[in-house]
């Protein structure tokens, strides 16, 4: 899980909790530095030093993200490493219903957030034919829809979620690109981010605690990051990992990974258009990604392959072919009633190669940090 601690000696619970396999997001004992980090990282637990007097002092915070699991803890009592591993063991929190949107909310904004470097492992296996193309595309949908699958109800939970926050948040970005806010390109990319977490629920072996949340943990704050999420470089990492179109590869990567650098009015405005473009286009991939599994995941039989779908399920059919690179098996009738088959009746499907596999979190938060120090020091 994602954990930030709050602490004045938080070396032994970091340590401890590194050891259990959590994931530390941050670790101050300034309850402003505290709310900061919480909306930048939304974590599934804060763990507070000081026991039920800390609970009693953050009240109000825990009152506001109800998503969040605080847990207190006395260092001084001999069983603390006990009773915080008890703490942590039920399962992560969902995210209330999103009908609680306030009409105003404070902006947190990152002041120095070290952007992120990563060097995509793009080296699919060598296209030598289109046999041998064909056999991984229909392996790769295959895992695709069997992953759809199984997290149907998070999906679906998903997609409610970030439909309503897709609404406002466009609007709030046409103003600030009208306006030449920065926070127009930070708010897009973040929306990028969310369309990315979305499809990487489809991807098998991606970390699903760990993508972006469908909208702010807490909607009466909303962080402005300097450079990228981790968490929407991880769901961009997941889908660039299982296969992109190779096109959409150079502008997605662009996209979650800018960092607003003082540009000029002009500038800045050609940013935000960009990436308001692909908000747009992203927006469009989820939906034909919702109709296109579904229609998939029904047992109508092989004629439905065979005969012309309607107009919206055709449709959403090529934009999936074309995000994905699934177009040797999405134009080969044949194929598809093979590969649905196999999903429907749950026959056993061979693994993915290593390549199309993303990492697991805890890994690639490493290596962005990494990349980070390492360009401070060559800095």
């Amino acid at each position: 899980m994602k954990v930030i601690i709050y602490s004045k000696n938080a070396r032994n619970i970091e340590s401890h909790l590194v050891k259990l396999g959590h994931v530390i997001m941050g670790i101050t004992n300034h309850v402003p530095e505290l709310l900061a980090h919480m909306v930048r990282f939304s974590p599934h637990v804060v763990v507070l030093d000081g026991g039920i007097d800390q609970m009693e002092k953050l009240k109000s915070l825990e009152q506001m993200f109800r998503s969040v699991r605080f847990v207190g803890l006395k260092q001084t009592n001999a069983d603390w490493k006990r009773s915080l591993e008890q703490a942590l063991k039920p399962p992560v929190k969902s995210l209330p219903p999103y009908n609680d949107i306030v009409q105003q909310r404070k902006i947190i904004i990152d002041d120095a957030f070290s952007s992120y470097s990563k060097d995509e492992k793009l080296n699919l296996p060598e296209k030598e034919n289109a046999a041998l193309l064909a056999q991984l595309q229909s392996l790769r949908l295959a895992w695709m829809l069997k992953t759809a699958k199984r997290n149907a109800a998070l999906i679906g939970a998903y997609e409610a979620t970030l439909e309503s926050v897709a609404e406002t948040d466009t609007q709030e970005i046409a103003y600030r690109t009208l306006h030449t806010s920065f926070k127009s390109a930070s708010y897009g990319r973040e929306l990028v981010g969310r369309y990315l977490s979305f499809l990487a629920l489809h991807v098998p072996g991606a970390q699903y605690e760990y993508l972006a949340l469908p909208r702010d943990i807490c909607p009466q704050f909303r962080y402005v990051h300097y450079g990228p999420s981790a968490e929407s470089l991880y769901a961009s990492a997941c889908c660039l990992y299982f296969g992109l179109t190779k096109h959409l590869v150079e502008n997605i990567s662009k996209t979650v990974t800018w960092s607003f650098t003082g540009e000029d009015v002009t500038k800045l405005t050609d940013t935000s258009m960009c990436i308001s473009g692909l908000c747009m286009t992203l927006s469009e991939v989820v939906k034909a990604q919702k109709m296109f599994c579904d229609w998939m995941l029904n047992s109508q039989g092989a004629n439905q392959f065979h005969e012309e779908p309607n107009r919206h399920i055709h449709r959403a059919k090529q934009i999936v072919r074309d995000f994905w690179d699934f177009r040797l098996v999405l134009d080969n009738p044949d194929l598809l009633t093979c590969v649905q088959r196999v999903v429907l009746e749950n026959e056993e499907i061979p693994a993915l190669p290593d390549l199309c596999t993303p990492p697991s979190f805890s890994e690639y938060w490493q290596e962005l940090n990494s990349n980070s120090e390492e360009s401070i020091h060559e800095e």
